[in-house]
């Protein structure tokens, strides 16, 4: 890990896991279609993936955009 830095066993689960959250409108969330559209990201990306993703950007300079490609590639989007 770069700076560093190590990542630590957190047995006691204090601090919450690495989730991102969609967030619908209540007009949105009436869309069944889009809220199935959507569930092929529950949970897709894990732990391991993102630190990469954010680690390109971050750390080596790579653009959000072909992170987010990366990404997409890894839940075969």
């Amino acid at each position: 890990i770069d700076y560093d830095l190590a990542v630590l066993v957190e047995p006691r689960q204090a601090l919450p896991p690495y989730d991102a959250v969609l967030l619908l409108s209540s007009q949105a969330s009436k869309r069944s279609a889009l809220v199935s559209a959507l569930q092929v990201f529950n949970g897709a990306i894990d732990n391991q993936t993102m630190r990469e993703a954010n680690k390109s950007v971050d750390v080596d300079g790579e653009s959000p955009k072909k992170a987010a490609r990366v990404l997409l590639r890894s839940i075969r989007l």
